[in-house]
């Protein structure tokens, strides 16, 4: 059916159609409230996808508009598209194909409850109007938008308010500076909305965030073209979202911390800490991890609660436990358990499928190396050995590992004899006789999980995401211990805490002379991936260049 000119009022969002990528894109899912398109010609329509194709010299005009209504204002090709009959009231009669055609046009659109056709008084050729009314939906039910000239967030919702108190502000100018009573205050929340403070409205016809409120707050709120984000300035979490609908910001979901007073969230890390970020730097922890090391004082002031973490739940959900073995060594470095780990699903940033590890008996101590190949084991264990008896003067006398034949190497036997190390292999089949090491293996890929799910990184990211889990792990107290760290009973001395930084979050990293112009920004936003491991230094991903950065020179 061919059509000579079409305009579409839009309120709320629709599915209706898309064309090529060459030409001008005109899918009412992304158009935004508020705006009427006239298109003047029309090259195709296809009935069966509901799919139509403007051509490009389509303008856009803004209108007021009120309701949930769309409006598609249709002038037809009368030779194509006659009524029947015409009511008194207007309501025009489509013979079933017509019908047909308008319904497959609509019916992308689930919730669409009614579809009216009217005649309308406009210039020959005869024009239609179809009305499309919208039910609203639950979150409908309770609309919010986010408001830059709104002193304090108002709702006029009663159903969310979880506390009630007195307003100190007993009535309310509105826009068009119209009184309105408020009856109270308190914390609002509900599934898509939680904020502190909130002001009951009653007069409202839909509810308002206050974005100085949230400045107030020291939260960070950032702007493009599709909308805005609410942002924690200190773990770079994402704490709400808002979209554009013409020249208003409909709130998508917000959920803020509910107290009493605004509480300054770009406070300066010195102050009290949640147990949720110390949970995220320390590789998550458990909350009995968390607490000792809050009661010995190293942590600075610690809020008192209890750690309930999702990607904890997805990243270390596991089945029986391993067998455990009361036998510890006597002194550092006389019993190292050893497994190699792989393939990896996907290798890592650098290439490798497989790493391998060191455990100290005695210690707990875990060294972590990664492999492209197995054949590199014998290699990277003579290296470890050197650098033992270098650091710590101290020899390897037993090497536990299993059955693997690359620990059975012909160079790697000849070095453990030339050091006087004795090689302990276990039987065929029988894995848990190097169950220190297999445990170590659930642990660290316990944690590479959370942090990749946590972080939400993609999974080649898991080289980086190991690196860190060991480093994080060698520094949690442990009982088996008296619940030192495995860092503090290797070295005497306590690991620096404050240094800590949650993985996967945005930093910035200073970049080399040679990189940038006199007039060019001199740092980059990067996503942190860990400790340096021959430099003294963070390990940050460039999404721009692509590569890793191994600077000091970063800020979180």
């Amino acid at each position: 059916m061919d059509y000579d000119n079409l305009t579409i009022v839009g309120h709320r969002y629709a599915k209706f159609g898309c064309i090529s990528k060459d030409e001008l894109r005109y899918d009412l899912t992304y158009l935004p409230h508020y705006y009427v398109n006239p298109i003047p010609s029309w090259k195709s329509f296809d009935s069966k996808s509901g799919y139509a194709f403007p051509s490009r010299n389509s303008a856009r005009v803004e209108i007021p508009s009120s309701s949930f209504t769309y409006s598609l204002i249709m002038t037809p090709n009368l030779s194509h598209f006659q009524p029947q009959s015409t009511t008194s009231n207007g309501s025009v009669s489509l013979d079933p194909s017509q019908k047909g055609v308008l319904m497959q046009l609509l019916r992308q659109n689930q919730h669409l409850m009614q579809l009216l056709v009217r005649r309308q008084l406009m210039q020959q050729p005869m024009s239609w109007t179809m009305e499309m009314h919208y039910p609203r939906s639950s979150t409908s039910d309770h609309f919010w938008i986010f408001d830059s000239g709104c002193f304090n967030h108002m709702s006029p919702y009663p159903a969310g308010f979880i506390t009630k108190q007195p307003s100190p502000h007993p009535t309310v100018r509105t826009a068009d500076l119209t009184p309105k009573h408020v009856l109270f205050s308190g914390n609002y929340s509900t599934d898509v909305i939680q904020l502190p403070e909130v002001l009951h409205v009653p007069g409202l016809a839909i509810g308002l965030v206050s974005l100085t409120q949230l400045q107030e707050m020291g939260l960070l709120i950032s702007f493009d073209f599709f909308g805005c984000a609410i942002q924690d300035p200190k773990t770079k979490q994402i704490l709400g979202k808002g979209r554009r609908v013409g020249r208003t910001l409909e709130v998508i979901y917000l959920r803020l911390p509910l107290s009493s007073s605004h509480t300054n969230l770009a406070a300066p890390i010195s102050t009290t800490s949640s147990f949720d970020l110390w949970h995220a730097r320390l590789g998550h922890l458990s909350s009995a991890r968390i607490k000792l090391l809050a009661n010995s004082g190293v942590l600075g002031n610690v809020t008192s609660n209890e750690v309930s973490c999702l990607s904890c739940k997805l990243g270390k959900h596991h089945a029986l436990p391993f067998e455990l073995n009361d036998y510890t060594s006597v002194s550092a470095f006389d019993l190292i358990h050893s497994d190699v780990w792989g393939p990896a699903p996907h290798p890592s940033m650098g290439g490798h499928r497989y790493f391998v590890i060191f455990i100290d008996d005695h210690t707990r101590f875990t060294w972590i190396y990664l492999m492209k190949h197995r054949s590199e084991l014998p290699q990277l264990y003579i290296n470890f050995a050197r650098m033992i008896q270098t650091q710590f003067s101290k020899p390897i006398k037993i090497l536990r590992a299993d059955n693997a034949m690359e620990y059975k190497e012909s160079s790697l036997i000849a070095f453990l004899r030339s050091q006087g190390t004795i090689s302990q292999y276990s039987c065929p089949g029988t894995s848990p006789q190097n169950g220190r090491a297999e445990r170590k293996h659930r642990h660290i890929l316990d944690t590479v999980r959370t942090l990749l799910v946590s972080a939400k990184c993609p999974e080649r990211f898991w080289g980086e995401a190991a690196f860190t889990a060991v480093y994080t792990i060698n520094r949690h107290p442990t009982p088996v211990l008296q619940h030192k760290s495995p860092y503090e009973v290797l070295h005497g001395v306590l690991p620096a805490y404050e240094l800590l930084k949650v993985w996967g979050c945005a930093c910035f990293v200073q970049l080399q002379p040679h990189e940038y112009t006199k007039l060019e920004p001199r740092g980059r936003l990067c996503l942190f991936l860990g400790y340096g491991i021959e430099h003294k230094g963070y390990r940050c991903w460039d999404p721009i260049s692509k590569r890793l950065r191994i600077s000091r020179h970063v800020t979180f």
